[in-house]
C-alpha cells in the first residue's frame, strides 16, 4: 500500500495482478456449473478471502487520484520471456505425469478453468496501460477446458497413450500441497472476460491450450 499512498492524487496507473481463483469453487475435482464475469457477485473460498480483500482495498485508491486497474487473469499457459518461463498448472500436471507413468488429475477431473495464453495476457496488460479507465477490474480468458481434458493431451503429448488417473486428495496433497490441491487443482475457477473484449478492444489470437500442449512450447521442451 506504500505505493499506492505515494501515488495518490497524481492520477497515474497502477496495475495489480490477481488471479481468477478468487471465485473458485473447491470441489474435489467435481465439475461446478457456476460462471462469472466482472458483474457478478460471489463468496471467495476461505484461501481465497484475503485476496479477495487485497483488491478491494486496491481498488479504493481509485478514489483518491489513482488509476487502479486489477487484471485478474485465468489459467496461465504457453512461454513467457522472465526468469520464470512458466505457470503453475501445466508444468505441474506434466510433472506428475513423467514421475508416474500416467497422467494424474485430483478427483475424476472434471473441475474446469479457464484460460489464456501468456502471449494474449501481456497484450491486455499493455492495453490496459494505456487505456483502461480507473477502477477497472478485468477477467483474462479464451476458452476453458477440464482438468482430465489437460492430463489427456499431457498423456498423449508424452505417448502415455491419453489414460489418466483420479488421485485421492492425500495423492494430491503429497504432490503439490493441500490448499494447491483444492484451491487450484481440484478447483474449479470459469469466467468469462467481456469488459477487457468491448473496452479494450482485446482480441486473442494465441492457440487454445490443449493444442499449445500437443504441438507448442510444452511439447518442445520435451524434446
Amino acid at each position: 500500500m506504500a505505493i499506492l499512498e505515494a501515488l495518490a492524487g497524481t492520477d497515474k496507473a497502477f496495475i495489480h495482478t490477481s488471479g481468477s481463483s478468487v471465485v473458485g469453487t473447491r470441489s474435489a475435482g467435481q465439475r461446478v456449473e457456476n460462471v462469472y464475469d466482472e458483474n457478478a457477485s460471489f463468496t471467495p473460498s476461505p484461501g481465497r478471502a484475503a485476496r479477495v480483500a487485497l483488491n478491494k482495498d486496491i481498488l479504493s485508491y481509485s478514489e483518491r487520484g489513482v488509476r487502479v486497474v486489477i487484471v485478474c487473469p485465468s489459467l496461465i499457459y504457453g512461454l513467457g520471456r522472465a526468469a520464470k518461463p512458466h505457470s503453475m498448472q501445466v508444468p505441474w500436471l506434466i510433472r506428475t505425469a513423467k514421475k508416474h507413468g500416467v497422467a494424474k488429475h485430483y478427483g475424476p477431473g472434471e473441475n474446469t478453468w479457464s484460460n489464456v495464453h501468456i502471449d494474449d495476457l501481456v497484450d491486455l496488460y499493455l492495453r490496459a496501460l494505456k487505456d483502461a479507465p480507473a477502477g477497472a477490474f478485468y477477467f483474462v480468458e479464451n476458452g476453458e477446458n477440464s482438468m482430465r481434458e489437460v492430463c489427456a493431451a499431457i498423456s498423449r503429448m508424452l505417448g502415455l497413450g491419453g489414460a489418466t488417473k483420479a488421485m485421492s486428495l492425500e495423492e494430491a496433497a503429497a504432490e503439490w500441497g493441500e490448499g494447491a490441491a483444492q484451491d487450484t487443482m481440484g478447483s474449479n475457477s470459469r469466467v468469462r472476460a467481456p469488459r477487457a473484449r468491448a473496452e479494450l478492444g482485446w482480441a486473442p489470437r494465441a492457440r487454445p491450450l490443449i493444442e499449445e500442449i500437443e504441438r507448442g512450447c510444452y511439447r518442445e521442451a520435451q524434446a
